[in-house]
């Protein structure tokens, strides 16, 4: 069974980093689960905006490190349709071809192993 965290007050993260003022904010100085927060809440409101109304209507926040994968889950009409799982790095250590497989075997295993249904409870 998927578990959620659905952040309904703002979330206040330590050490965010402050936008250059000639520049790009650094995304890469943000901590992973900035990141994650960060990512959830671009789909959540691209969702809430009906930018993405046709394949998805709502997503999950996961937490914790029970995950089994899945750092955001995607849903229609409260059947999961989805995973995200951000890999966060620095712009010295970009995400390789190796991890990406290592990841999407996990995420797989996990589902096989789990013989569950994955669906909206």
């Amino acid at each position: 069974m998927m578990t959620k965290t659905k952040p309904d007050e703002p979330i206040l993260v330590k050490d965010k980093p402050v936008a250059i003022e000639r520049g790009s904010y650094p995304y890469h100085l943000l901590e992973d689960h900035a990141f994650e927060l960060l990512v959830y809440s671009l789909y959540k409101s691209e969702i809430e905006n009906g930018e993405l109304a046709g394949p998805y209507d709502d997503i999950w926040l996961m937490g914790g490190v029970k995950e089994k994968g899945k750092d955001c889950a995607l849903f229609r009409q409260g059947i999961f349709g989805a995973a995200i799982q951000c890999k966060h790095r620095s712009k010295l250590a970009p995400v390789g071809k190796v991890q990406v497989a290592k990841e999407i075997i996990k995420f797989l295993l996990h589902i096989i192993n789990d013989n569950e249904q994955i669906q909206r409870q």
